[in-house]
C-alpha cells in the first residue's frame, strides 16, 4: 500500500521471482462523503530472459559451384545486435556444425555442389548478456540452387577448295555467371540440308571452344549446336543458324579452271603454224 503524490500518481517496484502471468491489482478505497472507491487489474507476462532472434542475410537463389556468403546476426527483440561471443549450431541439409558467433555476427560461406533446395538452419541455444539471461532462438532459410546458365556463340565460314565448299565452324561457350569460358562438357553438331537434322560431329570443349571442318554440299544447310554437361554444373543449351546466308561468313570465289589443250586443238594449232610458215616462205621469193 502507499499514498499518491500531489498529481494523484503512485509508483512502486516489484521483482518477479518466476516466469509466468503476473496479476497486479490497484485498489483505491475512496474517502467518506467525498470520493468513491475503485480498482483496476493489470496482467503482465513475465519471461525468464531476454528474447532473441536469428537473422540470416544472403541470397535465396544461387548456382552450382558458386561460393556465397551469408551473414548471421543474433539480435534482441527490438532488432538491436546482441554483441556476445558464443557458439551456435549451423545445420545445412541436416549436417550439424558448431561455430562461434563473434560480437553477435557470423560470416558463413556455402558452395553448393548440386542443384536442388538447401535448408540452412541456425540455432542459438541461449546465453547471458551483461548478467541477463538470453532466451534461445532459431531461424531457417531455404536456398534454391540451379545449374549455371551458358551462352553459345557460333561462328562459321566457308571457302572454295577446287570446286568444293570447305566449311570451318568454331563454337564458343561462356559461363554467364562468372563471364569466363566453360572448360567441361561437349557439343553435338547437327546439319540440316533436307529438313531433318543429322548428327555429324561430337566435339569436346577445351578452354571454352570446339571446332570442326569439312567439305559440304553448298545447298544452304542449317547448322545446330547442342551443348551437354555430364557433370550437371551447367545448363544444356543449343543454338542454330544458316551459316551460308550469314553476313559474318567469308566467301572466297572458286578458282578459274586451268586451260586444257585437246589433241584436236593441238592439231589445229600445228596446222595454222605450218600455214603461216609456208606463207612467209613464199613471200620471201
Amino acid at each position: 500500500s502507499g499514498y499518491t503524490s500531489i498529481d494523484g500518481k503512485i509508483t512502486f517496484t516489484y521483482t518477479p521471482d518466476k516466469a509466468g502471468e503476473l496479476t497486479i491489482q490497484a485498489i483505491y478505497n475512496g474517502e467518506p462523503n467525498k470520493y468513491l472507491g475503485s480498482s483496476k487489474t493489470f496482467n503482465i507476462n513475465v519471461i525468464s530472459g531476454l528474447s532473441t532472434k536469428i537473422v540470416i542475410i544472403g541470397p535465396t537463389t544461387t548456382y552450382v559451384g558458386i561460393e556465397e556468403t551469408y551473414r548471421i546476426e543474433l539480435r534482441f527483440a527490438n532488432d538491436s545486435l546482441a554483441r556476445i561471443n558464443t557458439g551456435i549450431e549451423v545445420y545445412l541439409n541436416g549436417t550439424r556444425e558448431v561455430v562461434v558467433i563473434s560480437n553477435g555476427v557470423l560470416e558463413l560461406t556455402i558452395t553448393p555442389e548440386n542443384t536442388g533446395t538447401y535448408n540452412l538452419t541456425i540455432i542459438f541455444g541461449g546465453g547471458t548478456f551483461d548478467g541477463l539471461k538470453l532466451l534461445p532462438s532459431k531461424n531457417t532459410s531455404l536456398i534454391t540452387v540451379e545449374k549455371r546458365p551458358i551462352n553459345i556463340e557460333l561462328k562459321a565460314r566457308y571457302t572454295w577448295i577446287g570446286q568444293n565448299i570447305y566449311l570451318e565452324v568454331e563454337v564458343r561457350i561462356y559461363d554467364e555467371v562468372l563471364d569466363k569460358p566453360v572448360n567441361r562438357g561437349y557439343i553435338l553438331v547437327y546439319l540440316n540440308k533436307t529438313g531433318t537434322y543429322e548428327l555429324i560431329a561430337n566435339k569436346t570443349i577445351v578452354n571454352g571452344k570446339a571446332s570442326l571442318s569439312g567439305i559440304f554440299d553448298p545447298i544452304e544447310p542449317m547448322l545446330k549446336i547442342v551443348y551437354i554437361d555430364p557433370t550437371g554444373i551447367y545448363s544444356s543449351g543449343e543454338t542454330e543458324g544458316a551459316y551460308i546466308e550469314s553476313s559474318e561468313l567469308t566467301r572466297i570465289p572458286p578458282p578459274l579452271p586451268e586451260p586444257t589443250i585437246t589433241p584436236t586443238m593441238l592439231l589445229l594449232i600445228l596446222t595454222i603454224t605450218l600455214l603461216l610458215l609456208h606463207k612467209k616462205k613464199m613471200n620471201s621469193f
